[in-house]
């Protein structure tokens, strides 16, 4: 932020900044010595505080005047704070929010997701895309002072699960009576359509079948749908021809 210089001789003034900003202020003159109403005693300082400053200026003949007050007005700068998921997978979608406060204004944006919300309110929903380390970043303004600040939030994006069903033994299609057992890799846990929770599960039935699984660090994924379908055996009779 680039500092204020007000040069105020004997002449009073006034400026309003942020709290991370500063004013310089210069007694001007051709004095030998300065005494300001803080106690400091160089020509220029750089007021950081709410105060009214003077100066009092000496010159060589040992003359002094004092200057009229500058009056420095210092506002704070919102302290935004994100909270919400700092782990999450990868095409999962999450919130994150800073304390609400009245009259001030809000500006997300995101490095490795899209925001999928509105930008401009004090909460905004993320999907992740990017695997790796992204981050959520905020600029917080006070409206009524303008002054603001920012803030980032990093996030690790972890990889998302793409579970394969195979067919362990048996085909897609299949004779009514006989079964097909199904599998995937491994994972921390397992949820098949038909509600098991095996790795593996034995299917007897005509459907579409899907397994929901979860790693370790909680990331989960859908298979794709694999289509099983049971074949009725041809019907059988036997006919008796011939002397009765």
């Amino acid at each position: 932020r680039r500092r204020r210089e007000i040069r105020r001789g004997i002449l009073g003034g006034s400026a309003i900044i942020c709290s991370d900003d500063s004013v310089l202020l210069d007694a001007g003159g051709a004095g030998v010595s300065y005494l300001w109403s803080n106690a400091k005693t160089s020509k220029t300082f750089y007021a950081k505080q709410s105060d009214n400053y003077n100066v009092k200026v000496t010159n060589a003949a040992g003359c002094s005047r004092t200057s009229a007050n500058s009056t420095i007005t210092v506002n704070p700068v919102p302290v935004p704070v994100i909270t919400g998921s700092n782990s999450i997978c990868q095409n999962a979608s999450t919130t994150y929010r800073v304390s609400p406060v009245a009259g001030h204004s809000y500006l997300w944006s995101v490095t490795g997701g899209s925001i999928t919300s509105i930008a401009n309110k004090d909460s905004v929903v993320v999907k992740w895309g990017s695997v790796g380390t992204g981050s959520v970043k905020i600029v917080q303004t006070n409206t009524t002072t303008a002054c603001s600040a920012d803030t980032s939030y990093p996030v690790n994006v972890l990889n998302g699960l793409n579970p394969v069903i195979s067919i362990l033994n048996g085909n897609t299609s299949f004779c009514l009576g006989d079964s097909v057992q199904l599998g995937t890799t491994n994972f921390s846990s397992y949820l098949w359509s038909n509600g098991a929770t095996s790795k593996t599960t034995f299917v007897k039935d005509s459907s579409n079948y899907t397994v929901f699984v979860t790693d370790a660090a909680g990331c989960g994924g859908t298979s794709a749908v694999l289509k099983l379908t049971v074949t009725n055996p041809p019907s059988s009779a036997v006919t008796v021809s011939g002397p009765t």
